[in-house]
């Protein structure tokens, strides 16, 4: 019998998202993003981790760059008046939510528990029921 190669979904995905002045503004999947995407966030946060806590003026405008364009890629529908209405500190937790599910969900994939219940949970009554025919029928 052959393997499924490749599951295809033409459904939006279940989002998580942020609210911002009663308004959901939702994220985007890591495997939503280019690998150029990908590359630039981690760039960023890189030179964003790299400036220390006595930056000057012209770095501090640099790390604000960085957390914006972070943010208009991972938000879906930011637009600039309303990133400019958010004060750095607000920015920078934008940032750690999505750093934060992304990291969740890529452990749980390496796990392999996307998606599944955890151990401790019971299987469910048709899982048990299916489980039972099948075993009587041979």
């Amino acid at each position: 019998m052959g393997r499924s190669l490749l599951t295809l979904d033409t459904m939006e995905p279940d989002r998580d998202f942020i609210v911002i002045d009663g308004n959901e503004f939702y994220l985007r999947e890591q495997d939503e993003l280019s690998l150029s995407e990908i590359a630039r966030i981690r760039h960023e946060s890189k030179a964003v981790v790299g400036i220390g806590a006595e930056a000057g003026e012209e770095d501090m405008k640099k790390v604000e760059q960085f957390v914006a364009d972070i943010i208009t890629t991972v938000v879906i529908g930011m637009t600039g008046p309303l990133l400019d209405k958010l004060t750095t500190a607000q920015k920078l937790q934008i940032v750690s939510a999505f750093t934060a599910v992304t990291s969740s969900k890529r452990a749980r994939a390496e796990t392999g528990k996307e998606g599944s219940q955890p151990t401790t949970d019971g299987s469910s009554r048709g899982s048990d029921d299916s489980t039972e025919a099948a075993s009587q029928n041979t």
